[in-house]
Formats: C-alpha cells, sequence, structure tokens
C-alpha cells in the first residue's frame, strides 16, 4: 500500500496530556460546573434518545448560540469544537493548490489544515510588537492572490488584538475568503459579530471551550451570510455534534447570568496575573512582558525553554510558544501564585 506524501511529511499535534497538578497551558477556563447546572446539564444529556441519530441542524444548540451571540440561528453552523469547523471551511472553500494566506505566530492548526488540503500557505510575518499591520496584511493578500486569509483576533498564542474597525477594513478591502477566529472575545470587546452579516466574504468562528469552560464537550460555532452557511452544511457530515453534546451544551449556555460571571472571574484573575508578571519582569530582566487582551499573559526570555522545562519539572505546565516565549494562562488564584511564585525561584537562580 502506498501512503501519500502528505500524510508522510505531516506532524501530528501534540498537545499534553492532563497529568500536571497546575496545568495552565491550553487556555481552559478553570472554572468548574456548579452543582446546580452541572445537575441541569446531565437532566438534559439522560433525556436523549442514545439509540437514535442526533439532530443533523442541532436546532435546539443553535437557538441556544443565537440568544447568546444575538445573530439569528439559521446563521450558524454548529461544530465539534471550532477545529472540526475550520476543517470544513478550510478543506470546502479551497482546491488543491490554491493559497491560503496566514499570520505568524498564530493558531499552528490553520497552516495544518491548509496542508493537509494540499493547498500552499502563504505567511505574513507580524513585527517585533507581535501586532499585524492591516495595510501591509491587505497588500500582500492582494499580491499572493490568496483564494483565502485565515487568523485569530484576539491572537493565540500572542495575545495581541486588533480593533473591530481593523478587522472590518481588512475584510471589505478583499475579494478573497477571509475566516476571523474569536476564540477569545470574551475577554475583549471588539468583536465583528455585529456586522459580520454584511460580507460576503467572511466567516467567523467563536467557541465553547475558553470562557464558557465547556473544552470537553468539544463545540464552536461558525457565524455568516447566508450562502456561506449553506455551503458549510453542504460540506460538513450530517451529524457532527453528538445528541448528548448538543442537549449539555445547549443547557449550560441557557444559563445567561452564570457564563457572564464565569467571564468576569476569568477577566479578573487574568489581570491578577499580569500583575505578578509585571511584578516578575520588573525584578528580573531575563524578562519581556509582552501585552495581551486575553485570558493568559506572554513572557518573553532568551531562557523560555530552560525555565519550561524547570516549570514541569515542578508539576506546572504552561506552553512554551517558538522557544522564546512563556504563555501562561489564568488559573485560580492559587494556580496562578504557584507559578509565579516557581518561576520567580527559578529565575533568580
Amino acid at each position: 500500500m502506498k501512503i501519500s506524501e502528505k500524510l508522510l511529511n505531516m506532524s501530528p499535534y501534540d498537545p499534553t496530556e492532563n497529568k500536571y497538578s497546575v496545568k495552565l497551558d491550553a487556555n481552559e477556563s478553570f472554572i468548574e460546573l456548579p452543582p446546580v447546572i452541572k445537575a441541569k446539564m446531565l437532566s438534559a444529556i439522560a433525556e436523549v434518545a442514545e439509540n437514535r441519530y442526533p439532530d443533523p441542524s442541532c436546532r435546539v444548540l443553535r437557538e441556544a448560540a443565537s440568544k447568546i451571540y444575538n445573530v439569528p440561528d439559521k446563521n450558524i453552523v454548529c461544530g465539534n469544537g471550532s477545529d472540526e469547523l475550520l476543517s470544513i471551511i478550510i478543506s470546502s472553500f479551497n482546491m488543491k493548490g490554491d493559497k491560503i494566506m496566514t499570520a505568524a505566530p498564530d493558531f499552528s492548526m490553520y497552516e495544518f489544515y491548509a496542508h493537509n488540503a494540499e493547498c500552499e500557505v502563504v505567511t505574513y510575518e507580524k513585527d517585533d510588537a507581535l501586532v499585524i499591520d492591516p495595510n501591509e496584511l491587505i497588500s500582500m493578500a492582494k499580491e499572493q492572490n490568496v483564494n483565502m486569509l485565515i487568523f485569530s483576533n484576539p491572537c493565540n498564542p500572542t495575545g495581541v488584538g486588533l480593533p473591530a474597525s481593523d478587522i472590518k477594513r481588512i475584510v471589505s478591502s478583499l475579494d478573497s475568503l477571509v475566516v476571523v477566529d474569536e476564540a477569545y472575545m470574551e475577554f475583549w470587546n471588539e468583536s465583528i459579530l455585529d456586522s459580520v452579516l454584511e460580507y460576503d466574504n467572511c466567516i467567523l468562528l467563536r467557541t465553547c471551550s475558553k470562557a464558557f469552560g465547556m473544552a470537553a464537550l468539544r463545540v464552536g460555532f461558525a457565524i455568516a451570510n447566508d450562502i456561506l452557511i449553506s455551503c458549510m452544511n453542504k460540506s460538513r457530515s450530517p451529524f457532527n455534534v453528538s445528541a448528548l453534546v448538543q442537549a449539555g451544551a445547549a443547557s449550560v449556555l441557557s444559563e445567561r447570568e452564570y457564563l457572564e460571571e464565569c467571564c468576569e472571574k476569568i477577566r479578573k484573575n487574568t489581570e491578577e496575573l499580569r500583575h505578578m508578571a509585571l511584578e516578575l519582569k520588573e525584578k528580573n530582566q531575563n524578562f519581556e512582558y509582552m501585552p495581551t487582551v486575553t485570558n493568559f499573559v506572554l513572557l518573553k526570555t532568551k531562557k523560555a525553554k530552560e525555565y519550561y522545562n524547570e516549570l514541569l519539572g515542578r508539576d506546572i505546565c504552561v506552553r512554551l510558544v517558538k522557544g522564546k516565549y512563556l504563555r501562561i494562562t489564568s488559573g485560580s488564584a492559587d494556580e496562578n501564585r504557584i507559578v509565579m511564585d516557581a518561576l520567580a525561584q527559578i529565575s533568580e537562580r
């Protein structure tokens, strides 16, 4: 049997295991569902007819998301995490050899799915402050005649965000399909949700894995105009979100006040983590603090890999980025203190 060259040359995504006592590498929520809401979710799941296929349209889940995002439910596609939606979008809206433009650094799965679809990846390199220049991005996309532009806003892993006005200018300046991944927008206030349906070339992605604390359920949403949504529904598998997940996630999304409280608590803890990171930077010149608008902080240091391995030795996991950044997700107050105290001790030696 001959295995395709693209598979032989592919490196799998390698997430860390959930084996560390302090795990702040995946930008998950540190907040577990309270017993009352968990009981409500389990009750909804218990009503699912396990011998029947799921609702292929995810109607109840789309209606719950519609109330959260204030867009019509007909303009939402549900996915098994936004990762599945990325795979659907990249493979369906591009042909072999088409050019897909990404920004670097950014979420590595964009390039992964692009290569899997046998597309050519064109990379826009961000400046030293990890910021995108909208004019340069637009010019490069036009010069390269890209079929698709995809990036996250705010960005993972840099934590930098572009104002909504810049995103709208990028979308309106291009004929290419523009995919804007807003996985972290609950922690900022520059979404283009209010205008995404006005564009014929934009798909917006949102997730339940970050601020809403449902990473285990794997639920994501694509939001776009009628035509783009119709195209996605043609290309996705008919039962892509399990009935158990649909019921559970819709139940939690109906708890609007609880979700808002979660977002506020995460923002508060992140602000405390930023304060500790700035204090560390002031005391130790090995660190450069990179401002973020997400639920994580970013520290630049020449000893990033050394510190990362030292933290692992202390049963603490953060994310090593490009060999020179430590990306630290905001955890509970205790977790934040533990990781920052450990970094302070390690870096003083």
